[in-house]
């Protein structure tokens, strides 16, 4: 049973994990103001979507976790400020502009289709718009059930995370010249 005011589209396309985002971004940009995303394995706390909401300005992104790109050893075009991130972690939950993510432009490459938090946040930051962490969003968050097959941990094309990582910021950085590698 789906509850009252949710709705529930299956899109003819798959991109990947950012599937969560994509197709709801495009369905209703000029209609609402804001879009929450998340992953469907996590089951969050009560208020999370509010605290989502509440945090930020109309001209950032909101964002429950988050990482800077100096993780991955790449120079971050924003100054360093404790409250914002370079990366986005959807499993958390991130608010939105549905605009910022609307176009076949956003699709991810097959370079960025299991690690779209970066590819999600590399088009955020194209377009000027910060990050702001509210961690307090995710306070009480939890795993749905354990995977055996998460994500996290799968080898995709013959890559894991953290190669998979650096070959989604290498194209980002080619493509749009963010995040440039550390000297």
């Amino acid at each position: 049973v789906v509850p009252e005011g949710v709705e529930l589209w299956r899109p003819a396309r798959d991109d990947g994990p950012a599937t969560k985002v994509l197709p709801a971004a495009g369905a209703v940009a000029g209609r609402v103001d804001r879009l929450i995303y998340c992953d469907d394995d996590w089951i969050m706390p009560q208020g999370w979507a509010a605290r989502l909401l509440a945090a930020g300005e109309a001209s950032e992104a909101v964002a429950a976790a988050g990482f800077d790109v100096d993780r991955l050893k790449r120079r971050s075009h924003r100054p360093p400020d404790p409250a914002s991130c370079d990366i986005a972690q959807g499993y958390a939950g991130v608010s939105i502009r549905p605009e910022w993510l609307c176009g076949a432009d956003r699709a991810p490459p097959p370079e960025a289709w299991p690690v779209d938090d970066i590819w999600l946040s590399a088009q955020l930051a194209r377009q000027g718009i910060p990050i702001r962490l509210a961690t307090e969003a995710r306070e009480g968050a939890r795993l749905a059930y354990a995977d055996a097959h998460a994500l996290q941990d799968a080898a995709i094309d013959g890559r894991k995370r953290h190669a998979a990582n650096l070959a989604c910021v290498a194209l980002v950085t080619a493509r749009y010249g963010l995040w440039p590698p550390r000297d």
